[in-house]
């Protein structure tokens, strides 16, 4: 590990995510935002999803690390996922 430090962050359970059916049901998430406001990790317990979701909180700041609009969306990670399962067929 190359750098470790302590942040004050805004840890909330309030979210909710899931369209109801039994492939995406209802379920609490855990978002984490910085002083600011700004989300910076969540955790769903959807494995599907947590993974997605990931991915789009990483792409996201990669981009704006690198001065790029950071728009990444769910269908865009699935998208790259697609592409990359393809590649290694």
């Amino acid at each position: 590990m190359k750098d470790v430090y302590m942040q004050e962050v805004i840890i909330c359970h309030m979210g909710r995510r899931g369209n109801g059916t039994p492939i995406d049901p209802v379920r609490a998430i855990t978002e984490v935002f910085t002083k600011d406001g700004e989300l910076i990790a969540d955790h769903d317990p959807s494995p599907s999803t947590f993974v997605a979701f990931d991915l789009v909180h990483f792409a996201n700041h990669l981009a704006k690390k690198r001065g790029y609009t950071a728009d990444a969306t769910i269908k865009d990670v699935e998208g790259w996922l697609e592409e990359i399962a393809a590649k290694c067929k």
